[in-house]
């Protein structure tokens, strides 16, 4: 029986002898060069084979979580996925053929403190023993391609509190290619839980909110201390808010839409997969104008204001006065009589009078662009439900926004793949067996026009006239809506295929690796967690649920608002 040689190297940050950048032997997959870097003859036989590769996480404790073993291809290619990787810079543990030579970086140095260069990809070259019949192989090493946040709480606490704020935590975000971003250092940061069904369902994949204890900047972001980690648990694609914020930001005049980027999240030494790291919707000369923030939240049963002729709830989520607390009373009087006079205006029988109408207290153009996402996207909660926002301007007039939330949108709707009676109790926030979910699914019916407030201006030919301008204008640029989506079916694929913690993901993930290069061969993808009769999605299938939704959606709704003009 042949004899395994085996080599193991180890990586320490400041004594590591790693081959620096003129060094290494770097080639680029597309360029591999038909002569070998080692004079020789290019020649595979059983005496110059790689046998094993893999890269093991106690010879790598700053950079992997666990350890990694690669399968080697008849190509020669050997291709590793390590969807957080922010450090390139490590240490392979392998075994080649009996006596035979292992060359990288243009000759043979694996002893006990080597460290490559894993950035691009890397000749591995076995020299065979007495001869000079060279084999090479290529090595990839690769990540996600999304950012990497690290965040660390105090001897690794868990985060169960949505109110109180944890202390003295520390963030650190790397951009794909490994370059920090952002490093809290000293500064540290403050981290709590929130949300409200997502909270609820799990406790591997949890949203977070985050207070930098130093105005920053964050992913190219402007700088601010308030940061949010959404977790898109029910979200198959982990795009819907992503794109509702594109489509806000390219598409409406609202006065702040929120900026935000898909990353990986490593949150105390365990992977939880990708996350949405966004702005959060705050009272700022960055962010959001005016004197209060308001939401519309009908789910929490109770409220500092109840609608005088909705009867909906209202909660003062922030203000810009920072000595006024949003519990203030004389701060609920006021927004309370803004509100008051806004609904007693527009249930009025002259609601639609130019002088004395609703447009005169409200913004019109901002409800038509916040209804317009909200709409297009059917979302389940948009309907004046939850975390439906407006603002109180200066001069008491309300604007709607910012939009929010859209994980139940876009045709996306996970409970129609519910049997039965109903989807648990999530602390207050239910699904009933009795509801129709799959109405949701469908790009025809309106939703949120029968909302509240919405109902009534859906009679205003102004509303319905510059909602139906707005409506042809998104239309018009429809191929590039879904080139967007296109674009990032291809940027998230790697990350959702990584993402195995999720309603849509729980007790699935998608199949293997198709090839470095061309990331085929994704499968697996489903709802298995509600129903075994659901035929499973690929990735790319899951995308184009929001292509074909949104682009029949605009199209039913031009059709309509045609015949109401």
């Amino acid at each position: 029986m042949k004899k395994i040689v085996t080599f193991s190297v180890i990586l320490i940050a400041v004594l590591s002898t790693s081959c620096d950048d003129s060094d290494i032997k770097v080639i680029e997959t597309s360029e591999i060069p038909t002569t070998p870097a080692i004079v020789g003859i290019e020649k595979h036989t059983t005496d110059n084979q790689l046998l094993t590769f893999g890269f093991s996480q106690a010879k790598n404790k700053q950079a992997l979580l666990k350890n990694y073993t690669a399968t080697i291809s008849t190509g020669d290619s050997i291709n590793i996925f390590i969807p957080y990787l922010s450090d390139f810079k490590l240490i392979p543990t392998f075994s080649i053929s009996t006596n035979a030579k292992a060359m990288a970086c243009g000759s043979e140095q694996f002893t006990d403190s080597t460290a490559i260069d894993f950035s691009k990809p890397v000749a591995f070259q076995i020299v065979a023993p007495d001869s000079n019949f060279i084999h090479t192989y290529i090595v990839n090493v690769y990540n996600s391609g999304l950012p990497v946040v690290y965040i660390e709480t105090p001897n690794s606490k868990d985060i169960t509190s949505k109110t109180e704020w944890m202390d003295n935590a520390t963030m650190r975000i790397y951009l794909k290619d490994g370059v920090l971003d952002y490093d809290s250092d000293v500064d540290g940061v403050q981290i709590r839980g929130r949300g409200n069904s997502t909270w609820s369902a799990t406790t591997e994949k949890r949203p977070y909110a985050i207070k930098l204890n130093k105005k920053s900047k964050i992913l190219g972001m402007a700088k601010h201390k308030r940061w949010v980690l959404l977790a898109n648990y029910y979200d198959a694609t982990f795009f819907r808010n992503a794109f509702a914020n594109y489509l806000g930001h390219n598409y409406t005049n609202l006065d702040w839409t929120p900026s935000g980027e898909s990353v990986e999240l490593v949150l105390n030494g365990a992977h939880k997969g990708n996350y949405y790291l966004c702005e959060q919707a705050r009272m700022s000369n960055k962010r959001i104008p005016g004197e209060y923030l308001v939401e519309a939240d009908r789910k929490e049963g109770s409220g500092q204001i109840t609608g005088i002729k909705t009867g909906n709830y209202f909660n003062i989520k922030d203000v810009a006065n920072d000595s006024i607390e949003d519990t203030d009373p004389q701060a609920v009087a006021y927004v309370k009589s803004i509100l008051d006079r806004f609904e007693t205006t527009l249930y009025g029988d002259d609601f639609l009078d130019t002088d004395k109408g609703y447009k005169k207290l409200a913004d019109l153009e901002s409800f038509v662009d916040w209804f317009l996402i909200k709409e297009l996207s059917k979302d389940y909660d948009g309907n004046m439900y939850t975390s439906c926002y407006c603002h109180i301007m200066e001069d008491s007039i309300i604007r709607m926004g910012p939009i929010w939330d859209f994980d139940l949108a876009f045709g996306g709707n996970p409970f129609e793949q519910m049997m039965g009676g109903g989807f648990g109790g999530f602390g207050g926030f239910g699904f009933g067996g009795g509801t129709d979910y799959g109405w949701y699914n469908e790009p025809e019916g309106y939703h949120i026009a029968d909302a509240d407030w919405f109902v009534q201006m859906f009679k205003d030919p102004d509303f319905i006239n510059l909602l139906s301008q707005k409506v042809d204008n998104m239309l018009n640029g429809l191929d590039n809506i879904l080139q967007y989506i296109d674009y990032n079916t291809d940027y998230l694929s790697l990350s959702a295929s990584a993402n195995t913690i999720g309603y849509s993901t729980s007790g699935s993930s998608f199949g293997g690796f198709g090839g470095f290069g061309g990331f085929g061969g994704f499968g697996g993808w489903g709802n298995t967690a509600t129903t075994t009769t659901t035929q499973k999605k690929s990735y790319t299938e899951e995308m184009q649920v929001i292509k074909t939704f949104v682009s029949e959606r605009l199209k039913w709704m031009q059709s309509d608002l045609n015949t109401r003009k």
